[in-house]
């Protein structure tokens, strides 16, 4: 399975989350997909491919959560645009 089509499933599996959850299950899956590529600019193409899918996929009662996950792909792209990356793990270390 491509780690778009991984990350897209996992989007599916959070859609159906009612609860404050959604949130941490949509940034593993995005982490996860950004960690399968290694420059930046593959990793802006793979957030764009997930985000056209998911706009594709849209069902009409699941608008909420397309907003959601646009503004959380727009605020990542924004990012590796920009040069910045964001280490989890790092920041989680120096914590």
């Amino acid at each position: 399975m491509t780690p778009v089509a991984r990350c897209l499933r996992r989007f599916d599996l959070a859609s159906v989350r009612t609860d404050s959850t959604i949130v941490a299950l949509v940034e593993d899956a995005l982490d996860e997909l950004e960690a399968a590529f290694d420059r930046p600019s593959e990793r802006i193409v793979a957030l764009e491919a997930v985000l056209h899918e998911t706009h594709d996929r849209q069902d009409p009662s699941s608008r909420a959560f397309s907003r959601f996950l646009l503004t959380m792909i727009d605020r990542r792209q924004v990012r590796l645009a920009a040069g910045r990356t964001r280490d989890r793990h790092t920041r989680l270390a120096l914590v």
